[in-house]
């Protein structure tokens, strides 16, 4: 089971590093316009803390 667990895990892991380096998020993380760059921002560094929460299992 803990093994299920791991490859599940690192699945979603890859998944969310996948998501933060597509050009359409990077786009999002140099937008001119200061809220949209913002949410890009915030939702980057919720995205690495979920990462860093799922690797800790």
């Amino acid at each position: 089971m803990d093994y299920s667990i791991r490859q599940l895990v690192g699945g979603m892991v890859a998944r969310l590093d996948e998501l933060q380096s597509g050009a359409e998020f990077a786009q999002l993380l140099n937008c001119p316009e200061p809220d949209l760059r913002e949410e890009a921002l915030r939702l980057h560094e919720e995205i690495n803390d979920l990462k860093a929460c799922l690797e800790s299992i």
